[in-house]
């Protein structure tokens, strides 16, 4: 798990590293996407069971600062964990997907591009990341 969340956060939109070499490359957010999946997927299949080799002889005892203070009743349900996690992910694919299709008008573009873009698509997650706690 922990290798597949650093193989995505470093190499697939829309998290913050893949965005910025978007947006300084000129590149598009939908091709990075794409050769990022292409990477990530044997980079994980590769990585994972090699980094939990390296982690097995490790015992470590737990601070008590990480202790769960609150009950399971307290914490949010799995499907609003889920749709909060992979909101961006799912909505970032669907526009990059759409922005293939043909015959598409410079309005439409332009809808796609604001929807896309960074500074506007990050802060709707994290209203609807808030709205849900």
């Amino acid at each position: 798990m922990l290798a597949a969340l650093s193989v995505t956060h470093g190499l697939l939109p829309p998290q913050p590293s893949p965005i910025a070499f978007c947006a300084q490359n000129n590149a598009s957010p939908g091709k990075v996407l794409f050769y990022g999946l292409l990477i990530a997927i044997p980079t994980v299949i590769v990585a994972g069971p090699l980094f939990a080799s390296t982690l097995k002889g490790i015992s470590i005892t737990q601070p008590k600062l990480f202790r769960q203070q609150n009950p399971i009743k307290d914490l949010p349900g799995r499907i609003v964990s889920f749709i909060s996690a992979l909101l961006s992910a799912c909505l970032f694919l669907i526009i990059c997907l759409l922005s293939f299709l043909p015959n598409q008008s410079s309005v439409e573009k332009s809808i796609l591009t604001f929807v896309v873009d960074f500074y506007i698509f990050f802060p709707n997650k994290c209203l609807y990341f808030l709205q849900t706690i």
